[in-house]
């Protein structure tokens, strides 16, 4: 059975009361929120056999799940669709968030897409809530210096090899220091028939 919550942890993002006292979702209990929202997402409804179809688990443990989940983070209606609550949601939207961004940044840096899966699976549960906006900032940050030097270049360059510029800012390797030197050169050509 997953251990969904413990109750000697201490309160976070992720914390709730409840008639067990205040406990904390462990790893799996962020796994099948994050999958009750990618499944809706995807079909518009979710049921306990989508939950172990799509996370390769028993039927009878999706069931000790949602019964726990039950309790403030989920809610099941009388044809047994599961839907998230307010709570669930957000702690759901949080881990998908997390999960998106590692899987990205891993294949990005070459990681093979299925082992970059499994590692966010294991990074999006383990970074603290201060961290994970800090790396955002700084992607972002990345991303936009670099959106801004490629217009310059573009502009600068009046159209004339663009391509061969615009490959090259392509090939740049993310965390490593380069020098770009952009020239302006020029030549008037003389009109020697007049």
């Amino acid at each position: 059975m997953p251990i969904l919550y413990r109750p000697d942890r201490r309160p976070s993002a992720g914390s709730w009361l409840s008639k067990r006292g205040l406990m904390n979702l462990y790893a799996s209990g962020e796994d099948y929120l994050e999958a009750i929202l990618v499944l809706y997402k995807k079909f518009g409804s979710v049921r306990s056999v989508d939950i172990a179809r799509h996370m390769e688990v028993s039927k009878p443990s999706v069931c000790h799940a949602v019964n726990i989940l039950k309790e403030g983070f989920l809610t099941i209606d009388e044809n047994h669709f599961l839907y998230l609550t307010s709570q669930g949601k957000v702690v759901a939207e949080k881990i998908y968030e997390r999960h998106r961004f590692f899987t990205e940044e891993l294949i990005e840096a070459g990681v093979d897409p299925r082992q970059a899966e499994t590692d966010a699976c294991k990074m999006e549960h383990v970074i603290s809530d201060q961290s994970f906006p800090k790396l955002k900032e700084q992607k972002e940050k990345n991303r936009l210096l670099l959106n801004l030097f490629t217009a310059y270049v573009v502009k600068s360059v009046e159209g004339k090899r663009t391509t061969e510029i615009q490959n090259a800012i392509s090939r740049l390797v993310k965390g490593k220091t380069v020098l770009i030197i952009v020239t302006n050169v020029y030549t008037k050509r003389k009109n020697t028939n007049a």
